[in-house]
């Protein structure tokens, strides 16, 4: 008796240490004492081990009582495992127990209902001789946790249509039921129900439910009007109205109540900082981010919170902080497979692609095995820097865990990653194998095949997608208008373009507009571009960009500039490719002031600093009308300057015959580590070969390969030629052409010619001509050559 005693104090208190002593150290150990345990496990939370103690009281075959099996039934529900109940449910009912005793049914359908089993938990309802409150909650709150909402307003009407009075418990878990479903009416009915019987006006936990309950059907302002009429607001009631404004985006509203329940001396909790950590979700809030951070290490919450420190490596992902987001990642005392997948897609998100690599390996160095996302983020990672050994290696995983054909956003991403890696067959090997196939999969292939250029496969693709029932979708039209655009063939896409007018792609989809304005451009019919682009509802930045390339390609300089005014009008603000396509135009028409003036424009708008290739552009255009101290001035004020900025700027030098500061712009771009490419050096030959600087071109020549890694390709070798035709040296010529490692072309040979007609070298002309004539035989360029050089000669 005084152990049975002791034993249930100690429980009663916490104490299970002392308790487990007192325990093993019973000469009996009855059913008395082993319920002492189990309850105080229950009591204090511990549902897991109190499953654990009677367990070893069934193996020491001590008999249970009725206070036995209601708390192990208690446990099972309280650890929400239904099914470890299941032998007990069952010897109950052997044991006639359930009729004998009514708090088993209650506790058995609780069990059943917070487990998720709820049929089972309404076929034991069914059978209860009598149905209490306590039995009507427990089903109803079950309902509530998983979702079935419907039903569970439905048990709330039965309840209420046989007389039996619902209380705080009913109340709140109908309330949560009608924010799941948004059943607004049916919450307002039950709000009004509250304040006609005016039990529950001051129950602090049915406020709760009323304002999580208007704050889920976006009835934000109810919900504050109910938060301010609560007599006490404590952490939940504020929880429940910051979490409903974020959810619904009002993100400065969220932050401010945070603010608000601090001066009140509310102090926040874990749940109330991820909800506030959600709501910083722009660059305006990192402070607030890195507030509540400090905060949550000054509380310790970061250690005994995984949630906590999971939401706020997320955020820091979101707001593009990837190197907080990855200090925090490592502080973080267990990581779960959601701290690993968020950020892995923080840095897929912010094309960080090395980086994600890098973390998978980690990832799988620590043991952790990869789960669906993380492959998916990882494929996308392969996909967009064409890691194909990593892509390959993770395809090898997925095989072996079974993965690809049980998950279907893993196929689809393996389909893209070889196609943007440019196996293709692989990829579609992939969709070949997937057991189902669709638009997402089929997608990803027909963005593979029109990268690499495949445009016939790309329609084939698209007919045998349309044969398998696969409706037409904005990611296929494009790829398909691609394709057509790249066979430049408006008649492949008729039947394309008569249903896209039928399914009103045109009228719901910029992306569709504008590649279909592109691809009428790209084949030569920008009169139809003109008419496809009238057409269209809404006319913006990219649509008018393609039709003012499309002018300018063919020359229609005047329509160009047209459209470049008539976009204004309308309102639509240019950007850089506008001015780009703009500038481009002014250039060939040698328009210098009208440069200038769009000049004065973009730098008003700051655009120069902004966007590298539109000063690129600048440089290109002062340079090709002859301006080249105009376009020194543009490099000089470049941030960053790349090869292009260096090239353009050589290329204007060359044009004007300015050879010192070409030379001393080269020099200044090696010293400043910018390494020249081929371009580069078909610029410096080529005025080398105009000026006639032998040895100079010669040193550019060997310094190619020798210095810089650039392997002559056949415009240096063409510029080499040119040079020494240019100089009459024709045997020396010819002999360059003879030790190419490349096969010449016409154009090489024509050069030849050309500087044989120039000297009336008979000889090498007629060599150079046979050479020209055996690659074409229909080229009319080199007969003429050669007749002249006869007739010349």
């Amino acid at each position: 008796m005084v152990g049975n005693a002791l034993v249930d104090t100690f429980a009663k208190l916490g104490l299970f240490h002392k308790a487990e002593q007192v325990f093993s150290s019973l000469l009996i150990q009855d059913a008395v004492s082993w319920n002492s345990l189990i309850t105080g496990y229950i009591e204090h939370g511990y549902g897991a081990k109190a499953v654990e103690c009677y367990e070893h009281m069934q193996d020491a075959n001590v008999v249970p009582n009725l206070v036995t099996f209601i708390c192990a039934l208690k446990a099972f529900s309280s650890m929400g495992a239904p099914d470890k109940g299941l032998d007990t449910h069952c010897e109950i009912e052997r044991l006639g127990l359930l009729q004998k005793e009514s708090s088993f049914g209650n506790i058995l359908v609780d069990m059943y209902a917070q487990g998720g089993w709820l049929s089972r938990a309404k076929e034991v309802f069914d059978k209860l001789p009598a149905r209490n409150i306590v039995a009507w909650n427990a089903l109803i709150a079950g309902c509530a946790e998983y979702g079935k909402g419907n039903d569970a307003l439905k048990y709330y009407e039965e309840m209420k249509h046989l007389e039996i009075v619902p209380d705080a418990i009913t109340v709140v878990s109908s309330l949560r039921s009608c924010g799941l479903i948004g059943a607004l009416d049916k919450g307002r009915e039950i709000h009004a129900e509250i304040e006609r019987r005016g039990t529950f006006k001051y129950n602090q936990v049915v406020g709760n439910a009323l304002i999580d309950f208007y704050a889920k059907c976006n009835m934000l302002g109810v919900a504050h009007e109910v938060f301010e009429g609560l007599v006490f607001r404590d952490v939940i009631s504020w929880n429940m109205l910051i979490a409903g404004y974020v959810e619904h985006g009002f993100y400065e509203e969220a932050l401010k109540y945070l603010d608000d329940m601090q001066l009140q001396g509310v102090y926040p909790d874990s749940i109330t900082f991820i909800y506030s950590l959600k709501a910083c979700n722009s660059e305006a809030t990192v402070d607030k981010a890195k507030y509540i951070h400090t905060e949550l290490e000054r509380k310790n919450l970061l250690e005994t919170e995984p949630v906590v420190g999971n939401a706020l490596v997320d955020i820091y992902c979101k707001i593009g902080l990837l190197r907080r987001a990855h200090e925090v990642f490592d502080v973080l005392p267990a990581r779960d497979h959601f701290s690993w997948n968020t950020l892995l897609a923080g840095y897929v998100e912010h094309g960080g692609y090395e980086d994600a690599l890098d973390l998978f390996k980690f990832m799988q160095s620590q043991q952790v095995p990869p789960d669906e996302v993380t492959f998916v983020c990882g494929l996308k990672a392969c996909a967009s820097i064409k890691a194909l050994f990593e892509g390959i290696n993770m395809h090898v995983e997925i095989e072996r865990r079974g993965l690809l054909v049980s998950n279907h956003p893993i196929g689809s991403s393996l389909i893209d990653m070889y196609g943007k890696c440019g196996v293709i067959t692989k990829a579609k090997e992939v969709l070949d194998r997937l057991p189902l196939r669709d638009s997402i999969s089929w997608n990803a292939l027909l963005a593979g095949y029109t990268e690499q250029g495949s445009a016939e496969e790309t329609l084939k693709c698209l007919g045998q997608m349309r044969l398998e029932g696969i409706p037409l979708n904005v990611p296929a039209v494009v790829c398909s208008l691609r394709a057509c655009a790249s066979i430049g063939s408006t008649s492949l896409s008729e039947g394309l373009l008569t249903e896209i007018k039928q399914k009103r792609f045109l009228e719901r989809n910029y992306l569709v507009s504008s590649t279909l304005v592109d691809m009428c451009v790209k084949c030569g019919s920008v009169a139809k571009a003109r008419e496809v682009f009238d057409q269209l509802l809404v006319r913006d930045v990219v649509s008018w960009n393609i039709l003012m390339a499309g002018y300018a390609e063919i020359g229609h300089i005047d329509e160009a500039l047209a459209c470049f005014d008539q976009m204004q009008f309308e309102g639509v603000a240019p950007d850089a490719v506008t001015y780009i396509n703009s500038l481009k135009t002014f250039a060939t028409m040698g328009a210098t002031e009208k440069g200038q003036e769009m000049h004065t424009e973009i730098v008003m708008k700051g655009l120069l600093e902004k966007e590298l290739s539109l000063g690129n552009t600048m440089i290109f255009l002062y340079s090709k009308c002859g301006a080249v101290t105009m376009a020194r001035q543009v490099f000089a004020t470049l941030n960053v300057r790349d090869i292009v900025s260096w090239n353009t700027l050589l290329a204007g030098y060359a044009q004007v015959g300015q050879n010192g500061y070409l030379f001393s712009t080269f020099n200044s771009m090696v010293s400043h580590n910018v390494k020249p490419d081929v371009i580069t050096f078909v610029i410096m030959l080529n005025a080398c070969s105009r000026s006639s600087l032998f040895s100079t071109s010669q040193s550019y020549f060997e310094a190619m390969s020798k210095d810089y890694g650039v392997f002559p390709c056949l415009e240096h070798h063409s510029c080499m030629v040119d040079l020494f035709g240019r100089a009459g040296q024709l045997d020396e010529a010819a002999a360059i052409i003879e030790k190419m490692p490349i096969s010449p072309n016409v154009v090489v040979w024509h050069s030849l010619l050309y500087a044989c007609k120039s000297w009336g070298n008979v000889q090498v002309g007629n060599q150079a001509f046979t050479q020209a004539a055996n690659i074409d035989d229909q080229d009319g360029a080199s007969n003429v050559l050669s007749s002249r050089i006869q007739v010349e000669s």
